[in-house]
């Protein structure tokens, strides 16, 4: 069907009503009072959906106008009767055109309503998709941003501590060139002054400069190992290798070698606490202990007491090692194991500042902890926590297991 229940419901209606005037006009002829009958019910399609109501109404009109003048009355007269079946028929028509018309109109405006919605929705999908597009350039600007943010910060930290090396490397020559030269100018007057007291037979006076030979030795050889340690600590270069020890027979032994360089009446006593065995690396293990014991006899004063001990129970091993030495502030304790740190009162001791910062970054790596309780003119005490069965967590080692 061409027509909607509704539509269909309208135009028999309509045509309906045209019957009605169709069979007054037969009987009652009104002249063109029936015309506009017609034209009446032809006006009251705008209602209708389309123009299509309106034509087929002003055809039907037309047609019944023109029978109901053969079938009415006023056949047989001529002048007024067709007159106002004329005008009828034009005003029918006329009637027709203007709501055809305006049908046309609304049909253009409706389109065009249509068209702008269309287009409103176009202008919407396209506003949408622009935000969407905004907020995901705005997101990447926003992590662009970011990231210059974070290289710029990456830089100015890799710039801070490129300065901060050069000023390390300026301080470590400044240093090596001192702490180098005293010692070998030690050695070189206690060589001159052997010689001659070799030709005088003064032997006391020759074991007193061997003595000076090998504390300077001794100074050397602790310099070359820390500058060697903390190059392979940056570089990340040094070679863990555990192996069991016997931690009581490997500390006296360190002991016995420290002793031969202590002080006059400096005493270093040793004592362990229970099972000996540990697993750890020699040498690192070596270097931590004897940095800590060289300092205790270096910041003591003669006829003192260095007391080392070492404990190991289920899971850790602890070094402790107490000296009656200078000691050390508060304040200088809070800076104590950064490189190069030198305490308030012991400028006037050879030193590098290394040895302390090169213990704490070995205990770093191997998981352990350090501690030092001190006060000025009672002495220090250092106490070192590592795992018993000691595993590495740095890059800073590479580890080599025993075969």
């Amino acid at each position: 069907m061409s027509f909607s229940y509704n539509n269909s419901a309208k135009l028999f209606i309509g045509i309906l009503l045209m019957a009605i005037v169709f069979a007054v006009d037969l009987y009652t002829p009104l002249g063109i009072a029936d015309g506009m009958s017609y034209v009446v019910i032809v006006l009251l399609t705008i209602w209708a959906e389309n123009k299509t109501h309106t034509l087929i109404a002003a055809c039907v009109a037309v047609v019944l106008v023109i029978i109901g003048y053969f079938l009415s009355p006023e056949v047989g007269t001529i002048a007024i009767p067709i007159t106002n079946r004329f005008l009828s028929v034009l005003c029918i028509i006329s009637a027709a055109f203007i709501i055809t018309k305006y049908k046309q109109v609304e049909d253009v405006v409706n389109n065009q309503r249509i068209s702008l919605d269309r287009v409103s929705e176009k202008l919407k999908e396209t506003n949408a998709n622009l935000e969407d597009q905004v907020k995901q350039r705005t997101m990447v600007l926003e992590e662009a941003l970011q990231s210059l943010e974070q290289t710029r910060q990456e830089l100015s930290t890799a710039l801070e501590h490129e300065k901060e090396l050069n000023a390390l490397k300026s301080r470590f020559i400044s240093m090596a060139s001192h702490e180098f030269r005293t010692p070998l100018a030690t050695i070189l007057s206690s060589l001159s002054l052997i010689k001659n007291y070799m030709e005088t037979k003064d032997t006391e006076k020759q074991l007193k400069h061997i003595d000076r030979m090998k504390s300077a030795i001794s100074h050397l050889t602790d310099l070359l190992e820390d500058t060697l340690s903390i190059g392979k600590i940056e570089e990340g270069k040094i070679q863990f290798t555990p192996e069991k020890i016997l931690i009581d027979e490997f500390s006296s032994m360190l002991v016995q070698e420290m002793q031969l360089i202590a002080k006059i009446g400096q005493v270093i006593n040793y004592s362990h606490n229970g099972h000996s065995e540990v697993v750890n690396d020699r040498k690192v293990l070596k270097r931590i202990m004897l940095n800590l014991i060289s300092n205790a006899i270096k910041f003591s004063k003669e006829n003192t007491e260095v007391c080392v001990s070492t404990t190991t129970n289920d899971k850790s091993f602890i070094l402790i090692v107490k000296d009656e030495g200078m000691g050390i502030s508060e304040q200088d304790q809070e800076r104590l194991f950064e490189r190069f740190f030198r305490t308030e009162n012991a400028f006037n001791i050879q030193g590098t500042g290394l040895g302390l910062n090169i213990v704490a970054k070995y205990i770093e790596l191997l998981n352990g902890t350090i501690d030092v309780k001190s006060k000025i003119n009672e002495g220090s005490v250092f106490t070192v926590n590592l795992p018993k069965i000691a595993k590495i967590r740095s890059e800073h080692f590479f580890e080599n297991q025993p075969s």
